[in-house]
């Protein structure tokens, strides 16, 4: 048997480019045949700066508001995960899959995105064993970064209000071999279901979902015909 679960996720209640609130993104999800959701909301300073938050258990509160409101939707055959799509605004535009952070990850890391700089972060992340995809990689105002710095990259985007230049970021991995993701990067209802990975096991946890990863044991699912179906 196959599974279906999306890996970028976003909510009207986290982020603020977000349109569909975490329960009704979760119900739309899991109509689609999906098997479960990664909620990725943006977490960033300036998703903080503009929402007025100053302390960071409220910044806290506030990006795992979609996720708790996706989570009611979770039963025995959908699963609803935690991540985080992490950007270090002092240093560049870049953006992060992040995976394996939950709230006691956030509350003994505070201020975790206020950081200089992603080498920063990658070399703590890295020893609490997190997992990190750069999303997007090739978008306008994103830069490249050294691959031994990456778990892989998010190499299908279906996300079609930005030109993710997919088929480079398809190349590059290959080049590099890199681990290859797909995620719809989810924001509004026209982007359902356009990505995500397809696995023979059932995952219920984040634990699970990192071991499919780490073990690349999946394949990649895109909404147009694209080279990066083939399996990672």
């Amino acid at each position: 048997m196959q599974y279906l679960y999306e890996t970028h996720c976003h909510t009207d209640e986290s982020s603020r480019c977000g349109k569909v609130r975490g329960a009704e993104a979760a119900k739309m999800y899991k109509d689609a045949g999906y098997s479960g959701i990664v909620v990725t909301d943006h977490f960033n300073s300036y998703t903080f700066d503009k929402a007025g938050l100053t302390r960071w258990e409220d910044m806290i509160e506030h990006h795992m508001a979609g996720y708790f409101a996706a989570k009611e939707m979770e039963d025995d055959s959908f699963a609803v995960m935690y991540g985080l799509e992490l950007r270090f605004e002092k240093e560049n535009d870049n953006d992060y899959l992040v995976y394996g952070v939950d709230e006691a990850y956030l509350r003994a890391h505070p201020f975790l995105c206020y950081m200089e700089s992603y080498e920063a972060f990658r070399e703590s992340g890295a020893a609490d064993e997190l997992i990190v995809f750069q999303a997007h990689p090739f978008r306008n105002r994103m830069q490249i970064v050294r691959p031994d710095d990456l778990d892989g990259i998010e190499v299908f985007n279906g996300n079609e209000r930005h030109d993710s230049r997919c088929e480079i970021a398809f190349q590059w991995a290959k080049k590099y071999h890199l681990p290859m993701l797909s995620g719809s990067d989810f924001h509004q209802p026209q982007d359902l279901a356009r990505g995500g990975i397809v696995t023979d096991r059932q995952i219920h946890t984040m634990a699970e979902f990192m071991s499919v990863l780490r073990e690349k044991r999946y394949s990649l699912k895109c909404s147009y015909d694209f080279p990066s179906k083939e399996i990672p």
